[in-house]
């Protein structure tokens, strides 16, 4: 069960790269890295845990600045 959730996590991250709007992106791979914490946490592995906590940190603040500016920036090709 611990591995779905791995691979979750993973599908989420790699699947947000290929979105266009940056707050999507950002949101996707919030969920990702929130399963591979979790999935970290099922481990044992601190390190790993510490590491996807301060990205999940980073993204979180990263979506709050999105929708406090009210500006998505629209994806990587105009």
């Amino acid at each position: 069960m611990s591995e779905l959730i791995g691979y979750l996590g993973m599908l989420f991250v790699f699947t947000s790269f290929i979105i266009r709007n940056w707050l999507w992106l950002h949101v996707l791979n919030g969920i990702g890295t929130a399963l591979l914490l979790i999935y970290a946490l099922i481990l044992g592995n601190r390190v790993f845990a510490i590491v996807e906590g301060g990205v999940l940190a980073l993204l979180a603040y990263r979506v709050y600045q999105d929708l406090k500016s009210g500006d998505s920036r629209q994806g990587f090709i105009k």
